[in-house]
Order: C-alpha cells, then sequence, then structure tokens
C-alpha cells in the first residue's frame, strides 16, 4: 500500500507579501515603544551644590595673597585658587605683578611664600604661581564654553582681606570687554581683595577667576574665563615675578587705600601693611609716630613697643638697628594700661563682642588653652563670672612655628596676638648665663 505524499501548504505570492508586511510592521512598532520608553526615563544629571556645599567642599582651596618686597610690608591684597595638589595657584597677574615675593595664606593659618611663575598671561591678567610645600586642597575645573547667561554662580574670596568669604548671583553675559577676548560678566559681590577668587557653577566647578568690578556700578563685575587660565598650566617654573615688568595704574589699584581698610588680622600674621610679624621696627614707627619704645627687661636685643591711641602692642627683637616686629597684639575690647580699644575684626569676624563660640564657630578647637591673672587695672565692666580669670585661646600654623592667641575674658574676646615663635625663643624666651 503505498503512503500519500505529504502535502506542503504553498502561499500564494499576495498572501506571503501581506504576512510578511505584519510582522514587519509588528517590528517597526517595537522598536517605537522601547525607544519611546528609554526616551521616557530621565537622563542622569550632575547634581547641583549649594552655596553652602560648595564652601564646605572647595572653600579651603581659595588662599589669602600678600604680594609686597622681601623688605617692605605686603603692599596688594588679593584671592588665589589652588587647582592642583602640588600648589598650583592661580591669581590675577594684577595682584602680583612688580613685586617680589608673594606670601599664601591658607584656610588652616599655614603660611609659604613663592617668587616663583609657572605661567602668566598679560592678556588675560592671569598668572599661575608654584607654592611648595605639602599637598593642598585644590578645586574641579569646568568648562567655560559652557557658561551661559542666566547661569547661577558662587563666589568665595577675601573681600578686604575678610577671608574665605561666600557670595552668590548669576552670570549677566558673555563680553568682550577692552583687550580681553571674553569675560564673564556677573552679580555676586565682589571687593577690594576679591580679584583671584574662584568662581563657581552649582556643580562645583570653576569656571572663571574674578578679575574687576566698576566702581559706581551696582554687582557689575567681570571674571577671566577658566579655560583661559588651562594653557598656563602646563609651563614649568622658570620665571621669576621679579623678572616681570613693573606694575603700574591698574597693577596697583589693589593695594591698600587707606588705614581705614587696614583693620583686618589675618591669622598668624597681623595686619598686612600695618602691624605684623617680620614687620621693621622703623617702619611701625614711621606709621606711629607716638608709639613709646622702650627696652624689654634690659636688653639690647628686643624692645617693647606701645601704640596706645591705636590699641596696639608689640615686640620687637633682633640684631640692634635691625630689629623686626615678633609679637603683635591687638585690643579689641576695653582699655588698660593706657592701650585703647581698636577698631579690629579677624578675617573670619572675630572682634568686639565676639564670644567664646564665635571663635570656636570661627576657627574650630585651639590647640591650647591657657589661663591667666589679669594684668594692671582694667577698667572694662565684668559681669558675672570669675572676674580673675582670663584666658588664651591659641591656635598654630601648620608647623607650629607662629601661634595666635585670643584672649577671652567672661566668655569675651578681648584681644588677639600673633607671636613668631623662633625670634621670640632666640631673644626673649632664652636661658640668661648666670653672672
Amino acid at each position: 500500500m503505498h503512503s500519500r505524499p505529504t502535502r506542503v501548504p504553498v502561499l500564494e505570492p499576495s498572501s506571503a507579501r501581506a504576512i510578511l508586511s505584519a510582522i514587519f510592521l509588528f517590528w517597526l512598532t517595537s522598536l517605537h515603544f522601547v525607544a519611546l520608553s528609554r526616551a521616557a526615563q530621565p537622563v542622569p544629571q550632575t547634581a547641583l551644590l549649594s552655596a553652602k556645599d560648595i564652601k564646605v567642599k572647595f572653600g579651603d582651596a581659595v588662599a589669602l595673597i600678600l604680594a609686597g618686597d622681601r623688605s617692605d610690608a605686603p603692599r596688594s591684597l588679593g584671592s588665589g585658587v589652588f587647582v592642583s595638589a602640588d600648589g598650583l595657584l592661580v591669581t590675577n597677574l594684577h595682584v602680583v605683578k612688580g613685586y617680589e615675593q608673594v606670601r599664601v595664606v591658607l584656610s588652616t593659618g599655614e603660611d609659604r611664600t613663592t617668587s616663583t611663575v609657572v605661567g602668566y598671561s598679560e592678556l588675560h591678567d592671569l598668572v599661575v604661581l608654584k607654592a611648595e610645600g605639602r599637598k593642598t586642597p585644590f578645586v574641579t575645573l569646568g568648562d567655560s564654553e559652557q557658561v551661559s547667561p542666566g547661569e547661577q554662580i558662587v563666589v568665595i574670596s577675601n573681600p578686604e582681606g575678610y577671608t574665605g568669604s561666600v557670595s552668590t548671583g548669576v552670570v549677566s553675559e558673555i563680553r568682550t570687554l577692552g583687550t580681553f577676548e571674553k569675560v564673564i560678566q556677573f552679580t555676586a559681590p565682589i571687593s577690594h581683595g576679591s580679584s583671584g577668587g574662584g568662581i563657581f557653577n552649582e556643580a562645583g566647578q570653576v569656571i572663571g577667576v574674578v578679575s574687576s568690578s566698576v566702581v559706581d556700578g551696582q554687582n557689575l563685575n567681570f571674571g577671566v574665563p577658566i579655560n583661559d587660565v588651562k594653557p598656563l598650566l602646563i609651563g614649568r617654573p622658570t620665571v621669576q615675578l621679579r623678572d616681570l615688568e613693573p606694575a603700574t595704574g591698574l597693577d596697583r589699584a589693589t593695594a591698600p587705600k587707606s588705614e581705614d581698610n587696614l583693620r583686618i588680622i589675618v591669622l598668624h600674621v597681623g595686619i598686612p601693611g600695618l602691624a605684623y610679624v617680620g614687620q621693621p621696627l622703623q617702619d611701625f614707627v614711621k606709621r606711629f609716630p607716638k608709639a613709646q619704645v622702650m627696652p624689654f627687661a634690659g636688653q639690647d636685643d628686643a624692645v617693647s613697643v606701645k601704640a596706645g591711641e591705636a590699641g596696639i602692642t608689640c615686640i620687637a627683637v633682633g640684631d640692634p638697628g635691625d630689629l623686626k616686629l615678633a609679637s603683635v597684639g591687638f585690643n579689641l575690647d576695653g582699655s588698660y594700661e593706657a592701650l585703647s580699644e581698636g577698631d579690629f575684626r579677624t578675617g573670619q569676624g572675630i572682634g568686639k563682642g565676639s564670644t567664646v563660640n564665635d571663635l570656636l564657630g570661627a576657627y574650630g578647637k585651639p590647640v591650647d588653652i591657657l589661663g591667666e591673672q589679669p594684668r594692671g587695672a582694667l577698667r572694662r565692666p565684668n559681669p558675672g563670672g570669675d572676674r580673675s580669670l582670663r584666658q588664651k585661646y591659641q591656635y598654630a600654623n601648620t608647623d607650629g612655628t607662629v601661634k595666635t592667641y585670643f584672649m577671652v575674658e567672661n566668655n569675651h574676646v578681648t584681644q588677639v596676638v600673633v607671636n613668631d615663635l623662633d625670634p621670640l625663643d632666640k631673644h626673649i624666651v632664652k636661658a640668661r648665663p648666670k653672672k
């Protein structure tokens, strides 16, 4: 018996085309659905930071800059931004140009000195310095080509020496200004001393360097785009500050304009240009002709100095004829021993009326707290508390060579004293041979 051959269904050409078309249409529909599903998913974005977040994360990377000559008082005040862990520091050329060296004061109080230039640009008013030493905190660089008008920004700088100050605003416009190919116009408030500070976007990236402002304008400020900095970072230290042309005109605009501006105490330094450790005694006396200078404990290598009306006391030490200030004290609150009350404040705002809590909030835990009995006849009311106890809250720079102490009485800060320990130890604390 023969089996019948199996018949294979054969589609007509028209039916086959219809089925293939249906399959193709289903495939396209599926792809479209997948595409829509993916498009509906949020695109990951860089987390936005508040001004507080940016200050906490990057504030320590902004340093105070004091520029001057080796044998003279600091004459230029500004800000600088560390852009690498090995101490590359960006600031404006007009802040340091024409001076021999720069003192870089970190937020920790560490004080570094440099005169080494890695790269600079006259056109963009920029300079990159190398501050040698241990690793430094540093910022993240953004892309200034992506900056748009209306964008929120944060500025961290040192206006009038008030270190680590934060201000906020927006990018007003990207402009061509004078010889600058491009500048960032912004509204965040700045002042004398802000030059060289960092302009941050909401991602915490530095997009510009503060450069100038219009004095008569309302928050009419300008910064150099950070992309103009980047080519300067690849150079090698081959130039010294003294090799740059002398500063003129705008370059001197950042120097203190009057002694009204010289009221900001820099931790472990004093007041640049007015009274500071390392200052020649002759310079101090020129500024305070009525200052009383007397031998210290009968020594010829140390003198005590009192500018009573200004509220400043000092100790100067060194070889006779070449004495320099090694201890500088500023009276904040009350009068005693013919020393007036001075209108002084530190860069973190500690001054008359500041409490211990204000001090700890500004500078953290001190390295030491020492007790002391009151000297002289302190003619200041002592409401409540132990009337006899005065305490020194001591803070030190990184290597411990300079200490600043805050005298506290009845929970209020009354004095700030900066001590350069090495010269004091050599000339004051040294053991005297017995006769």
